[in-house]
């Protein structure tokens, strides 16, 4: 799975708030986050092995924050609790294949409120009151209700992440994830961009609809989100 893809997109978190992102962002040299309302996403600098070191300079006790993580940084630490350890695999794609079969419209901050519930309901991944403002969403209503959506977020240097990627259950099985993939990663190309994404390792059938998009199996990555508990 692994290729010679840049080494950027191995701590894509980071190059994001060092880069395009870094208005977001809040920290230091050695550990960097978003702020809360926007993802509660986080990252050590990519020359660091110690996670807890850095990231204690951040965190008082009772935070929490979520980050990748290679097989090769370990995750136990007394003052510190795991609460989610999942592997992903990391996504980019080459050339984008697929048509628009339904269009999306562009999501504005008013229909935040029923983004957050969809997310909510289908968790494809973290989605704050503030996301919205880290790239562009598309979302596909019906009878007022919002069906789908797909988003940007993470943007280190040359590359742009599609995100957010979820369906209501009431209306899965009509292309609308495929659809709405297609059309955030075709304005992220035609910026002259790369579109990357993440997706969990055990979801076969997302992983099978973005290959038939053009994306192909970058890495494996963990997401890992831990708490400060002393």
């Amino acid at each position: 799975m692994q290729d010679t893809q840049p080494h950027i997109l191995d701590h894509p978190i980071w190059y994001s708030l060092v880069g395009r992102h870094a208005e977001f962002a809040t920290g230091n040299d050695q550990a960097l986050r978003y702020q809360p309302d926007f993802f509660p996403g986080g990252a050590i600098a990519p020359d660091l092995t110690d996670p807890f070191a850095a990231l204690s300079t951040q965190f008082a006790v009772g935070d929490s924050i979520g980050f990748f993580r290679s097989d090769d940084v370990q995750v136990e630490h007394d003052d510190w609790e795991v609460w989610f350890d999942v592997a992903l695999v990391q996504m980019v794609c080459a050339d984008l294949q697929g048509d628009v079969s339904t269009p999306g419209v562009e999501l504005t901050a008013e229909h935040v409120p029923q983004m957050i519930e969809l997310v909510e309901l289908t968790e494809p991944g973290p989605f704050m009151s503030r996301t919205i403002e880290l790239g562009a969403y598309r979302g596909i209503f019906e009878a007022g209700r919002l069906a789908a959506m797909a988003g940007e977020r993470m943007k280190p240097d040359g590359y742009c992440e599609v995100s957010a990627i979820c369906t209501h259950p009431d209306y899965r099985r009509r292309g609308y994830a495929r659809s709405l993939t297609v059309q955030i990663a075709r304005g992220i190309i035609e910026r002259g961009e790369i579109p990357f994404l993440h997706v969990f390792h055990e979801n076969e059938s997302a992983i099978k609809l973005y290959e038939s998009l053009g994306f192909h199996k970058r890495r494996k990555l963990s997401v890992t989100a831990v708490k400060r508990i002393r």
